[in-house]
């Protein structure tokens, strides 16, 4: 039956493959026109295939003829004509070229040792994963799984994917791999030979020669028990608010797009909106709400799970956060630190950041002022096995962060500081989040300097190792500069920004959206004006000379760097530049011993 699916088409095959042998050995000849020097070309060049869409049309072949005269006025359009017809065979050669090699000389496809790290309890599957068969031809790839694993567990494929299922007599504690031989084929995605053995294979149905089109490969599992890649999170209540009063509430992804919420024992629940009405439910201003949160006094016993990506850790004071979850239950509402008609606006609340996949994704976390600042938070991991230890965040009480903020910031940014109806401070909203006042064209005069700077002067900068910048304002105002990658798999170009607004400057938005090394680039600039150095990228690199007093700059995050431990805190969007944001990453995708969260 394998064979039989192609035999309609070998004799075509061994047609075209004559036809192919001769455009590899003299394109010139295969592909040359047969007009007079008086008469137009009505040929096209030879087709032993397809081609791209209108560029070896007989009418694009006539395009290029020789001119209907010889005649000295019609001569000097006879070298255009000439070039143009070369270049268009040049073109028609190595599209044929291409689909020959394609066709008769398909490159057979590879299926490298793959491994997958799973975090399972006894019985349970895991989610799918993608098997990492490549074929350089970009052919669709189809998998088969040859019997059970050495350890006795089951490899399930459908299309491009696998999940893995235990053996039954796994009981969920003991660690293991489980290695399977896996085999990938090309055959199913169009008629294509691979070389003289791959039709010879062909022609003698399989008898003599090789295919060329499977390989095999081994995809090892590593299953650990679910509780080993899980981690636990203590918390420590510094602060001046009892156990009893701090709330609690974990959201993130355990899987991509599926969002889910995760109690106090550790297990993850799937967001769901009819939880809304469910017993034991929330209710705010008469709107119901999933009751998600518990006290830091019943968080004694959290663990996070294997996979949670994207996720926060919120900490409230007096009330559990009011969440609402979409109909379709693939989104919540993100508590708003500046909209009063949210329903957690008049509630102390702050947060951590992380993401973390067993096997997949190291963790990563930070403690973030980008929005606003409510609670003081620090926070430190530890991993044992890789000597990691370090703590990050603001250490200091509230009391005194808002007394530093108050008596330290220009008096524009003085109106970020929120209170509640009896005049408590709720938070200190981030200029990101909004620009009272004063505040919304605040950084008009450096952006307008560096505008003046380099409309006359040139602009450079360069990252070591990774890109160089050049540039000036152009006629039309507009910042027109040059990326050129230092890695030769980096992506240069030229472009133009638009002279930024202070609102897009505190954001990091409008005109600071870029990819590759262009994205990196427009990160330090925004960093640069954030810290007051934008005109001077020779400091850009330089700590000491962030944030001069001669220079407006972002003093919202001025004053959250000088209240962080080791001067690092998470200012504004890109204050990750130069290594000065509040993150901590491990370089491994196994779990921390210990994340111990710590309120201030």
């Amino acid at each position: 039956m394998k064979y039989a699916a192609h035999v309609g088409w070998v004799g075509a095959s061994a047609v075209a493959l004559g036809i192919g042998a001769a455009l590899l050995a003299d394109p010139a000849t295969a592909g040359a026109e047969t007009s007079t020097a008086d008469k137009p070309s009505t040929s096209a060049p030879a087709q032993a295939g397809p081609r791209k869409p209108a560029k070896t049309t007989a009418s694009s072949a006539r395009a290029v003829g020789r001119p209907l005269s010889v005649a000295p006025r019609s001569r000097p359009r006879i070298k255009p004509a000439v070039g143009l017809r070369q270049s268009v065979q040049k073109f028609v050669q190595t599209a044929q070229r291409t689909w020959f090699q394609r066709t008769f000389e398909a490159v057979t496809p590879t299926f490298p040792p793959q491994t997958r790290s799973e975090a399972l309890d006894a019985g349970q599957t895991s989610d799918p994963f993608t098997l990492d068969g490549v074929d350089t031809d970009g052919r669709r790839l189809t998998y088969a799984v040859h019997g059970q694993g050495s350890a006795g567990g089951t490899l399930t494929v459908a299309g491009t994917q696998a999940t893995y299922t235990p053996p039954s007599s796994w009981d969920g504690d003991a660690a293991y791999t489980d290695n399977f031989h896996v085999t990938t084929s090309d055959f199913w995605s169009g008629p294509h030979i691979h070389g003289l053995s791959g039709l010879v294979n062909l022609l003698t149905f399989g008898l003599l020669g090789s295919s060329g089109h499977g390989a095999s490969g081994t995809v090892t599992v590593a299953v650990e028990p679910f509780s080993a890649a899980t981690f636990p999170v203590d918390f420590v209540n510094n602060s001046p608010y009892t156990s009893s009063q701090v709330y609690v509430t974990v959201m993130g992804q355990t899987s991509k797009d599926h969002w889910a919420w995760v109690d106090q024992t550790g297990t993850a629940h799937a967001i769901n909106h009819d939880d809304a009405t469910a017993p034991g439910h929330l209710v705010k201003d008469g709107v119901d709400y999933a009751n998600m949160s518990y006290t830091l006094d019943e968080a004694a016993k959290l663990r996070m799970p294997p996979e949670l990506q994207g996720a926060r850790i919120y900490v409230s004071v007096g009330q559990p956060l009011y969440i609402g979850i979409s109909q379709d239950n693939t989104g919540w509402t993100v508590p708003d630190p500046v909209d009063v008609a949210n329903p957690n606006y008049d509630t102390v609340y702050d947060w951590y950041e992380f993401t973390y996949q067993y096997g997949g994704v190291p963790f990563g976390a930070n403690t973030t002022q980008v929005d606003a600042f409510g609670l003081p938070l620090s926070f430190t991991v530890v991993q044992d096995s890789s000597g990691f230890s370090a703590t990050r965040g603001t250490a200091v009480s509230r009391n005194q962060v808002f007394a530093t903020f108050e008596n330290s910031v220009p008096a524009a940014f003085a109106p970020l500081v929120i209170r509640d109806g009896q005049g408590n401070p709720l938070r200190i909203a981030s200029p990101r989040s909004v620009q009272p006042g004063a505040l919304a064209h605040y950084l008009d005069e450096p952006v307008d300097d560096f505008w003046a700077t380099y409309r006359t002067q040139t602009f450079t900068f360069t990252s070591p190792g990774v890109y160089t910048v050049s540039g000036q304002i152009n006629a039309d105002n507009q910042f027109a500069y040059t990326v050129t990658a230092l890695n030769p798999a980096g992506v240069s170009g030229s472009y133009v920004m638009a002279k930024p607004t202070t609102a897009e400057v505190f954001a990091g938005n409008g005109p600071f959206v870029g990819t590759h090394e262009q994205g990196a680039f427009l990160a330090q600039l925004n960093a640069a004006f954030n810290r007051g150095v934008a005109s001077s990228p020779e400091q850009w690199g330089n700590v000491a000379a962030y944030y001069p007093a001669d220079t407006k700059h972002n003093s919202y995050a001025q004053v959250f760097h000088q209240l962080g431990l080791d001067g690092k805190n998470y200012g504004f969007p890109y204050d990750d530049v130069n290594n000065q944001s509040s993150v901590l990453i491990l370089d491994n995708s196994q779990p921390p011993d210990t994340l111990i969260l710590t309120l201030n």
